[in-house]
């Protein structure tokens, strides 16, 4: 019997002693796993807030006066599963972005930015072009530059150098050279991948990235909030006076080559090296008038006498060809080489816009 008490006790407190176990285990809260992005965001999200303080090693092409438009992207450079961090420095009254590159190193849990800048867009002068996409084999970036001048481009690949010291280069290694307008196949066309850019203040892109939810594949549109603001639709703005300053009022003519020469009435000033493929849209005046438009080479602004305006990447102008029009421009250019419409001014992309 004595045995038998002593039996039951111990199985009396093996039990409760299972049963508090398994409480306490119940209790007890399970371990949260770490998100591997929320300290690259951390980082990125302070380099993004301290945009002013990246120094782009550049100076203005410009007027004295010249505005900057910040933005930043992310793509993946090298396959890994950390994206890169791209921030932009556009100069608006040049017309090039400057960009620069920031990689994260796990190791140092720091960014490394390598001392080179990315130049692209199409210079207000010089005949500069150039454009950059990413990779869908995450195998760096697509730079596609060149002169508009001379038509001699390249292609190339820039990947990230890292090395033993811990610093850090983009590496450029040439895959393409044409002439533009030539009939070739650009070897990379299904490769490039169109970098997302979002408003320096727009930080939902950096919140899809600290939540592991960044697709990098969507389109911009598709990704929540992730329009720049500039880019949002204004109103057209309607009975607007003409003031041959910003606001000009001429017929929408939609040109080649040879009809921009014969519209001159001038030889071709480019003959031999000239993209005589390009189509021009043109605002041409009734008359020639006095237009107040900055110095090709950076000197400052003058007023000469102009028949007609070149509106760079009119889209859609076909359909406005032979069209009377009001055009508002906020950025205008002389030309300092011998582009056509020759020795007439040119707006920016993106800096005019029909009003009426």
């Amino acid at each position: 019997m004595k045995k038998l008490k002593t039996l039951l006790a111990l199985v009396i407190a093996t039990s409760l002693t299972l049963v508090g176990c398994c409480q306490k285990a119940a209790e007890e809260p399970k371990k949260e796993e770490e998100n591997p992005f929320e300290k690259v965001a951390a980082l990125y999200e302070e380099q993004i807030n301290g945009h002013e303080e990246i120094d782009f090693a550049i100076d203005s092409y410009g007027s004295e006066n010249a505005t900057y438009m910040y933005e930043y992207a992310f793509v993946n450079m090298n396959d890994d599963d950390i994206p890169e961090l791209l921030i932009g420095k556009t100069d608006e009254s040049f017309g090039v972005k400057y960009i620069k590159v920031f990689y994260y190193d796990k190791e140092s849990n720091k960014l490394l930015p390598p001392t080179e800048t990315i130049q692209i867009g199409v210079a207000g002068t010089g005949g500069f072009r150039a454009d950059v996409v990413a990779s869908n084999k995450k195998d760096g970036l697509l730079l596609n530059q060149g002169s508009g001048m001379n038509g001699q481009f390249e292609i190339a690949r820039i990947n990230l150098d890292i090395k033993e010291d811990g610093t850090i280069a983009l590496k450029n290694t040439t895959l393409q050279e044409y002439i533009l307008g030539d009939d070739v196949e650009i070897e990379t066309d299904s490769e490039g991948v169109t970098i997302n850019w979002y408003a320096i203040d727009d930080l939902s892109a950096l919140e899809q990235l600290k939540a592991g939810k960044l697709d990098l594949n969507k389109e911009a549109e598709e990704n929540a909030e992730s329009q720049p603001k500039e880019e949002t639709e204004k109103p057209k703005e309607t009975g607007v006076a003409v003031d041959n300053k910003t606001i000009f009022q001429g017929t929408l003519k939609y040109l080649s080559y040879n009809e921009v020469l014969e519209l001159q009435g001038i030889e071709d000033p480019n003959a031999g090296y000239a993209d005589t493929s390009e189509k021009f849209a043109l605002l041409v005046f009734d008359n020639e008038i006095d237009v107040t438009a900055e110095s090709g080479d950076g000197t400052g602004s003058y007023t000469e006498k102009a028949k007609m305006i070149k509106l760079p990447n009119f889209a859609d102008a076909a359909n406005y060809n032979g069209k009377e029009m009001k055009v508002k421009i906020t950025s205008m250019f002389w030309p300092s080489d011998t582009s056509l419409p020759l020795s007439q001014p040119y707006a920016l992309e993106g800096e005019y816009e029909i009003v009426e």
